[in-house]
This record gives C-alpha cells, sequence and structure tokens, in this order.
C-alpha cells in the first residue's frame, strides 16, 4: 500500500529530510515522509526533526525550468551566497529538510520550502 493511501494519513504534505552526515564515508541518508500521527504506526520509521531556529527558503516555481532545477538553484544560492553574506552559519544540530506542501489534493501546482538550521556566525 501507498504511503497516501493508509486511512490514518490526514495530510498529504511531504518531508525530504537530510539526516547527519556519515564523516567515515562521507555520505548521508535521505528520508521522505509525512507528518506522523502521535501513535507510531507498525512498519513505518518515524523520525523526529530537533528544534532549531530555522533559515526558510521558497523555491521559486519558475516557467520554462524544471521543478528539480529549481530546487537545485536554490540550494547553490544558499551555500553559494546566502550564508556568505549573512549573519548566519548552518548548525549541524539539527536537520535540514524540504518541505512539500498539500494545499488542496487536486491542485498539481508544485511547491517546495528548504528549512536549514541555523546559528549566528
Amino acid at each position: 500500500m501507498r504511503i497516501h493511501e493508509e486511512p490514518f494519513i490526514e495530510d498529504h504534505s511531504e518531508y525530504g529530510v537530510c539526516l547527519p552526515l556519515n564523516q567515515e564515508n562521507q555520505t548521508f541518508d535521505y528520508m521522505i515522509g509525512i507528518k506522523a500521527p502521535l501513535d507510531p504506526i507498525q512498519g513505518y520509521v518515524i523520525a523526529s526533526i530537533p528544534a532549531a531556529t530555522f533559515a526558510v527558503f521558497m523555491v521559486p516555481n519558475k516557467n520554462g525550468d524544471t521543478f528539480s532545477t529549481n530546487i537545485q538553484n536554490t540550494w547553490n544560492y544558499i551555500f553559494n551566497e546566502w550564508f556568505s553574506t549573512s549573519d548566519y552559519q548552518l548548525d549541524d544540530s539539527s536537520y535540514d529538510y524540504e518541505f512539500y506542501p498539500m494545499v488542496d489534493k487536486n491542485d498539481t501546482t508544485q511547491r517546495c520550502e528548504i528549512y536549514l538550521p541555523v546559528k549566528k556566525k
């Protein structure tokens, strides 16, 4: 059964969570999920995102560009421009994540918000 077909799902928005970097092999795990119900559901893994201050970036929905290109361009902007000119640095005590809100099940407009845990430099 697909996750969005589960009867306990109330909010069909999705999260893409980057788990911490494995220093030994320089890899990280990426989880795709939804907001979990309060009670654990058998067969599913639940991950909690530690509290933090987050910088939030809206991915522009440009005509002519693919959605994935817009997401990649936003990540490039964050790390190649924004961090170098802001008063913040990445806070590795929490996880960064992408949020894909589902405003209406019939709306096919693609949206993405990037959340990065930050702290003052």
